[in-house]
Order: structure tokens, then sequence, then C-alpha cells
């Protein structure tokens, strides 16, 4: 059933993802793990995670920070066995990511490769949200997000952890961005698309005021 965006904020479908990488770009980076929360009536519900065999060795740096390491891929599936059942635990449910640029350019990379279009997901990203909510902060990163919410980690630069923390991050903002009055999950997708317009912007006239 297509999601209904006039829903409340609340009784939205979520699916939250995060992934491990080789690197910082596909196509020259590969994934090595991917995971995925399911929220739906402002519950966690599901989880989804997996290792993946990235066809390539995983740098040395890479190990040190996720602890995934040659020896953690080597016999699990690769992304190809791995995506259909990604595709059907997201569903059509809107995607959530921290940072959901890093995140979203390789799942369309992959979307990309095999249907001709990225994924169809209207998606949302925790770190523009906080940034919407929590201006005071300093940063925004995941790790000072869910300090500010009280919020630990299980494995940090886990897939699943990750997952897990910024599952937990969007249901902390969601009585902040109803005190906004963003009440509806299209209501919250219309101020994120708002919110990146007026950054560019911003930093577009910083550009042009150091010519």
């Amino acid at each position: 059933m297509p999601l209904d965006l006039d829903l409340p904020l609340r009784e939205g479908r979520y699916a939250v993802v995060d992934i491990e990488t080789t690197g910082l770009k596909p196509p020259f980076a590969r994934i090595t793990e991917i995971a995925a929360v399911r929220i739906c009536d402002g519950e966690i519900d599901l989880e989804l995670a997996q290792l993946i065999d990235p066809g390539c060795a995983i740098p040395p740096r890479i190990t040190e920070m996720t602890g995934i390491s040659n020896q953690m891929v080597m016999g699990q599936p690769d992304i190809d066995a791995v995506w259909p059942f990604f595709l059907s635990f997201v569903g059509d449910a809107v995607v959530i990511a921290h940072n959901a640029r890093f995140d979203l350019s390789f799942l369309d990379q992959e979307a990309w490769s095999r249907s001709g279009e990225p994924l169809p997901n209207p998606e949302l990203c925790t770190v523009t949200l906080a940034r919407r909510a929590w201006p005071w902060l300093g940063r925004h990163n995941l790790d000072a997000v869910a300090e500010h919410c009280g919020i630990a980690f299980d494995s940090r630069h886990r897939a699943l952890g990750d997952a897990k923390v910024t599952a937990q991050v969007f249901l902390e903002l969601i009585p902040y961005l109803e005190r906004m009055g963003l009440l509806t999950v299209g209501q919250v997708l219309r101020a994120q698309r708002s919110a990146r317009c007026q950054a560019r912007l911003a930093a577009a006239g910083r550009e042009l005021s150091r010519r």
C-alpha cells in the first residue's frame, strides 16, 4: 500500500538505514555491511543486518574504524544476493539515515545499476532535522546528537548499531517537529527540502562574499 503523506508523523512507516563501506564514494567504494530498522506507529519494529562481500579488499583504516575485516566478509553474500531482501524489508516506507546523502549515494548507485532509477522512497535525513530542532548544538553528527538525547550505542560504526541509534534519535525528534507545526509525514518532507534549499543559498552567499 503506497505511503499516505498526510499520515500523522507518529503513524508513518519508516525504514532507518545505515551502511558500512570500503570508502567514501561509489562506485569506487563498495558496501561491506547493510542494516535497516523499521518504525511503525512510533515503535521500533523489525531489524535487518547483513555483512556483504564487497568483492575488493577493505583498507586497513576502514577496518580500524568499523572493525569489519577482510576475514569477516569472506564467504558472506554479495550485494546482488542481499539487495532483493533489503528492498523487500524497506518496502515503500520513508527511508531515514543520518547524513542521508552518504548512505543514499551508495543505495541509489545499487538501484541505478539494476533498474536505471534511484530508490523511489521518500527520504529524511536526521542531520537536517536535528539542525532544525536543536540549532544550539555545536555539532550534529551521530555521536553528538545521540549524546544530547542520552542514547547509548551498542556498537559504533557498525551498520545495525548506528541504524538503531538513528531510529531512536528520530523518535526523539518527533515531539520537537510537532511543536514546530510539522504534524504529518508530508509536512516534514517539505520542511526538509526547504531547509536544504536555504542551506545551499546560504553557502552560495558565503562563497560570493569571499570573491
